[in-house]
């Protein structure tokens, strides 16, 4: 990093938690003689490095009532934070707006946040992280100096996560759920599509294994019931569904995109068992 920042930084790769952008943002508010940016001893550049310096605002995605990060930042988000960061600084002589996954900004939310990069107020630095900055507006990316973090997208295991949670909860719920998360999960990017996978056989192997040793326990109580778990599945079908996302995970060597995905695990949900029918 240099110590001539921009006003407008693009780093690809990375979050707002990464030690790259934590480390930025220091060099960003620090105190001490330009030469000596980031100096990490400083009010300022402890406060940056801890995520808790009050002259940083992190803008990202939203969650909907399912916990799924929604699909953009929406444009009410970029426009409050912008008023937001117009106000004087609290401690250092500079606001600094991040702003996560960049990429998935409506372009109203770009437009809305273009005027602050064409005619910046001095005391406001903007931080755009994105795993893929050329899907920006080409007058957002000319106007923004670009840094490599060297660090994966992060926030990824916990997306899939959520992600995959999802898919079980509709996989219980029925068809008309499973096809609402077959439009949602068309819409993942690819990269977003291991971990997705990978979530989903950890998952069903534990309700697999949940369901066989419920049904153990009724056979041993004389109900001679192999149903369900605490996942709410019978074995078949969450052995379909791990089967399903091996399959799928196969399908990825061969640039197979999400909507084949999801097509494959949600009509293997459909088709495993009448909990799901």
């Amino acid at each position: 990093m240099s110590n001539k920042l921009s006003h407008a930084i693009i780093v690809r790769g990375g979050n707002a938690e990464g030690e790259f952008t934590r480390r930025l943002l220091a060099e960003i508010l620090c105190s001490a003689e330009p030469d000596r940016r980031p100096c990490l001893s400083c009010a300022h550049c402890v406060k940056a490095v801890r995520g808790i310096h009050p002259d940083v605002t992190v803008i990202s995605r939203l969650r909907d009532d399912r916990g799924l990060p929604k699909r953009e930042i929406a444009v009410e988000q970029v426009r409050e934070a912008v008023l937001g960061a117009s106000i004087a600084p609290n401690e250092a002589s500079r606001r600094v707006l991040v702003i996560e996954e960049a990429e998935k900004m409506h372009r109203g939310a770009q437009n809305a946040l273009l005027k602050t990069l064409e005619e910046p107020p001095e005391h406001i630095v903007t931080v755009l992280i994105s795993d893929s900055p050329g899907a920006l507006l080409p007058t957002i990316r000319s106007r923004c100096r670009v840094i490599e973090s060297g660090e994966p997208p992060a926030g990824a295991p916990d997306s899939a996560a959520a992600l995959a949670e999802a898919y079980f909860a509709a996989a219980r719920s029925g068809p008309a759920r499973l096809t609402e998360f077959s439009f949602e999960l068309d819409k993942a990017e690819r990269r977003e599509l291991p971990a997705f996978l990978s979530e989903i056989r950890r998952l069903a192997a534990e309700y697999l294994r949940e369901a066989l040793e419920a049904g153990s326990e009724n056979l041993e109580a004389g109900s001679g019931s192999f149903e369900t778990g605490k996942g709410g599945l019978p074995p078949e079908t969450a052995s379909a569904i791990a089967s399903a996302a091996r399959e799928a995970e196969r399908y990825l060597e061969h640039n197979v995109g999400a909507i084949h995905i999801s097509a494959r695990l949600c009509s293997a949900a459909l088709r495993a068992g009448k909990s799901v029918i």
